[in-house]
């Protein structure tokens, strides 16, 4: 500083150098404050701000969103998009919806307040003691209704325009019709003990109101599209039996009539489900619902008679599931004839979709589950096409691995599918009866690395959706978009000219919530353009395109930013990171979308071509704390492939001085390389800005398994890593540690079984010995599985047992001389309890350096606030003893008696070491 004073001096006039000498200090000053800026603590966190739900008005001229934290309080922001005005509003606010018109913004004011925004007048009314808010939009304005009163038993009715406002006494459930002219009121009165049911038709246009249905319980009140016709349930009890009639009510008539019960044709030991939803088909002549045994009363068994109670299965059973799918079954009742009841559903079928006009209906069948698939032919699912008209199903496909559900083109010309054994697009063409594999006959349609995340990539990468008629497919390859004709005869044309795969940009339609998704897609026409979100995976730079689907139409480029607003390509495993979907106006091309990056706030923004921004909201609480940078690194693996990683470095990094670095894994992270992560507490995978903060370095590698050898190749690539930041000379090598949870838990005991490179490791809810869990069986695990799934090794335990015991830390506990801090709770659903608990045992058995944390009633993560800050705490206790040198806590030195009320937290100053 002062040599540089003296060059200014020499330069410049006294005047000019007494203003420079100012700007010097205040810089110098600034210099100071940044390094001292605190690190992330229980303040920051519990005060950190939070953008919430996002909306914004259907004319795009207003957005609405919250602003919550822990402990700061709550805030509703209203706010123009285009002039500079917003509004501010304190306190709770939850289900905020803008009225059809844009005149209006209603939202619910804690657990018993509404409150009203004027946009017009600007202005605020709040309705006290109010609860089940309802909003409808007619012509005549929007309607609102709630239930008032202390014991919620009114319900006031208001005209937000004309102000009109009525009040109806004893209603316990109201319900608007899809036009808001007609609002049906369930209403219960108490006369000398016998209680009595009404439901209520009110015409809100004509005040009129008629009486519909008297005396049983009320459910499942449903409106046609029209808001002209009415289906509900009713039940009576009858004896020790409960009777359930559908109910049906027509404008015009005079009371509801039973359409459906027990007596009715086509429902011979059958009833009503009143468990399961009701509704009416697209063109109003059909309602759907459910259907199942008639329940017999259980004949009351002799208590002197001691009775097995023992379930059996058998090897030739399709499934290793207890439970089988014996109803309720879709059924359908016609409108329009006397045709009896028509059951749509079979035993064991697996959902449904219907087509358009309601005409068809598509399930799979089977009773297995996807973790059986694979090892276990008969348990995969058959596709049905089920005829309305009588019930009647043909077979389309038997023993599909389906990605999703199978699905009707938005014509229903077509039920198509995507096939993850073969890894083939399918589509079936009612009208012909034949079925045509639409991606086979590409070479360049290409799925992905089949060592990337999850079940080996057998996934196809989804569909954009289809053109109008049902003329072409819209598919994804890895990079670019594919045009197929359903019915095989043409040949598929690359739309994107091979744009992505050329420069390795993965190109994507933006999905925001006017476009559907893979499973209703929009139809587009010709003469749309579509909106395409880019990334590039090797720069990691998200971009936006548009893509004019003419015969000569062209990408053409948008905008290429260094930063991230969206893409679907991207995956963070981290614990406190996020994406954010674009929002857009319903009747007009304005967008909300979130900028972001490492060390920028996902601050919200508006636009309507994707090249200007309005920033609309701005938090910056990162710059009240030493934040942290991102990088992106890449190595040399074994036989010469690249290797990507992330590297997080403490904003006041100082390359002269030596840091801790920790390495956390899962998969593959690096394309997140500008998602911003919040600051919370840790839930089982470690919060990066917390450690960072502190003065750590976290490296995030890329994981590449090798098929077969998964371990050997989280050995490489985690190993290697480590080998490559070791020869920066700010990384200090005998201080690095180990983090992972889930699958990263096992990659980290998997690890310290194989080296003894790193000084301090902590595995949460991890694997042990894949022995165990390939015997084991999770009835709701359909993502991990040994052989063919998540684990990798390709084959099962008795076509390789060696890779089973190469890949099981637990066969090399004995090798371990890392220390370890493990965490796993008895109530996790995905991985077994007993993994860590006897990779700890086997530690402790051995004499090895290890802690085992457990949290009552916790699962696969840590949910409870008090619990994740306490596994936060002990987990950055552990890394400081042995990556910085810091004292002990009680509870590694002396542990803790399970009965004492002692945490343990305190520091040891004793002298002892753990």
């Amino acid at each position: 500083m002062t040599a540089l004073f003296q060059i200014l001096k020499k330069l410049t006039g006294k005047g000019i150098m007494r203003k420079l000498s100012i700007i010097l200090l205040v810089i110098a000053g600034h210099g100071r404050l940044f390094a001292q800026r605190p690190c992330i603590d229980s303040a920051a966190i519990c005060n950190w701000p939070f953008i919430g739900h996002t909306v914004i008005s259907n004319d795009g001229k207003y957005t609405a969103y919250t602003i919550s934290s822990q402990k700061g309080g709550n805030q509703l922001v209203i706010q123009s998009t285009g002039r500079d005005w917003k509004k501010v509003i304190h306190g709770s606010a939850d289900e905020i919806r803008f009225s059809d018109n844009s005149h209006w913004l209603l939202y619910n004011r804690g657990i018993d307040s509404v409150g009203i925004f004027d946009l017009l007048g600007d202005s605020l009314r709040y309705i006290e003691q109010v609860s089940n808010l309802s909003v409808s939009n007619g012509k005549s304005g929007p309607w609102i209704a709630c239930q008032t009163g202390k014991d919620k038993s009114k319900v006031a009715v208001i005209n937000l325009e004309s102000k009109e406002e009525k009040t109806y006494e004893q209603v316990k459930s109201c319900l608007f019709s899809p036009k808001a002219h007609i609002l049906v009121m369930e209403t219960e009165t108490l006369t000398a003990g016998i209680k009595s049911i009404q439901l209520t038709w009110h015409n809100l246009a004509t005040g009129t109101d008629t009486l519909i249905a008297v005396g049983s319980e009320l459910s499942n009140l449903t409106f046609d599209n029209s808001g002209e016709e009415l289906c509900f349930l009713t039940a009576k009890k009858q004896g020790n039996s409960t009777n359930i009639d559908l109910r049906y009510y027509k404008a015009g008539m005079d009371s509801a009539s039973i359409l459906v019960n027990s007596d009715t044709k086509g429902m011979e030991g059958k009833m009503v489900s009143i468990d399961k939803d009701i509704f009416f088909g697209e063109e109003g002549n059909k309602i759907f619902f459910y259907t199942e045994q008639q329940r017999q009363e259980e004949k009351k068994e002799d208590s002197t008679i001691e009775k097995a109670h023992v379930r059996v299965q058998n090897y030739q059973d399709d499934t290793l599931q207890f439970e089988r799918k014996n109803g309720p079954y879709l059924s359908m009742v016609n409108l329009k004839n006397d045709q009896p009841v028509i059951q749509l559903g079979q035993k064991n079928d697996n959902g449904f979709t219907l087509g358009k006009g309601n005409h068809m209906v598509v399930t799979s069948n089977g009773i297995g589950s996807p973790s059986d698939y694979f090892w276990r032919p008969s348990s995969r699912p058959d596709i049905y096409l089920v005829s309305a008209k009588d019930g009647s199903r043909k077979l389309l496909r038997k023993r599909l691995v389906l990605l999703g559900d199978a699905s009707f083109s938005p014509m229903s010309k077509y039920v198509y599918w995507y096939d993850r054994l073969d890894r083939n697009w399918y589509a079936y063409n009612i009208k012909t009866c034949s079925l045509k594999n639409v991606s086979y006959s590409f070479n360049s349609f290409v799925f992905g690395d089949l060592n990337h995340i999850g079940h080996l990539r057998i996934n196809g990468d989804g569909m954009a959706g289809w053109t109008t008629g049902d003329q072409s497919m819209l598919i994804y390859d890895q990079y670019d978009i594919w045009k197929v004709d359903p019915d095989g005869i043409k040949l598929p044309v690359n739309i994107t000219q091979g744009y992505g795969l050329k420069h390795h940009i993965c190109l994507r339609l933006t999905r925001v919530n006017d476009y559907g998704d893979e499973n209703n897609p929009h139809p587009f026409s010709t003469g749309d353009t579509l909106l395409l979100t880019a990334f590039n995976v090797t720069t990691k730079a998200n971009s936006f395109f548009k893509l004019p689907l003419s015969s000569k139409g062209a990408l053409i480029p948008i905008l290429t930013d260094p930063k991230l607003f969206y893409s679907p390509h991207v995956t963070a495993e981290f614990c406190g990171a996020d994406q954010y979907l674009p929002i857009k106006a319903k009747d007009t091309d304005v967008y909300i979308v979130r900028r972001m990056s490492a060390r920028e706030y996902p601050n919200l923004s508006v636009t309507n071509d994707f090249k200007t921004f309005k920033t609309l909201s701005d938090l910056r609480p990162q710059k009240n704390y030493n934040w942290y940078t991102s990088e992106l690194i890449r190595w040399l693996l074994p036989g010469g492939q690249t290797a990507e990683g992330l590297v997080y470095k403490p904003e006041n990094f100082d390359p002269r001085k030596n840091y801790p670095v920790i390495f956390y894994y899962y998969e593959r992270n690096s394309d997140a390389l500008n998602v911003f992560i919040h600051p919370v507490w840790s839930n089982g995978q470690m919060n990066i800005p917390w450690f960072v903060s502190r003065g750590y370095v976290v490296v995030v590698p890329d994981i590449y398994y090798l098929p077969g050898h998964p371990g050997k190749g989280v050995c490489n690539s985690i190993i290697l890593a480590a080998q490559y930041m070791a020869k920066f000379p700010w990384a200090d090598a005998r201080r690095f540690g180990l983090q992972g949870h889930s699958f990263g838990g096992w990659e980290t005991n998997e690890v310290i079984a194989h080296t003894s490179l790193f000084a301090a490791a902590a595995s949460a809810s991890g694997l042990s010995d894949v022995i165990n869990q390939f015997e084991g069986y999770l009835p709701d695990d359909s993502y991990y599985s040994s052989d063919h799934g998540q684990g990798r090794i390709g084959a099962t335990l008795w076509q390789n047992p060696e890779s089973y015991i190469e890949n099981s830390p637990i066969f090399r506990a004995d090798k371990v001389t890392t220390p370890e801090l493990i965490m796993h709770n008895a109530n996790d659903g995905a991985v077994p309890w007993i993994q860590e608990s006897g990779w700890y045992g086997a530690l402790s058995r051995l004499r090895k350096k290890a802690w085992m944390l457990s949290y009552d009633n916790e699962g696969h993560t840590i949910a409870g606030e008090k619990n994740q800050q306490d596994y936060t705490i002990r987990l950055t206790q552990f890394f400081n003893y042995y990556l910085k040198g810091a004292l002990p806590p009680i509870w590694m030195t002396q542990g803790i008696d399970p009965g004492s009320m002692a945490d343990g937290l305190q520091i040891d100053r004793s002298g002892r070491i753990p």
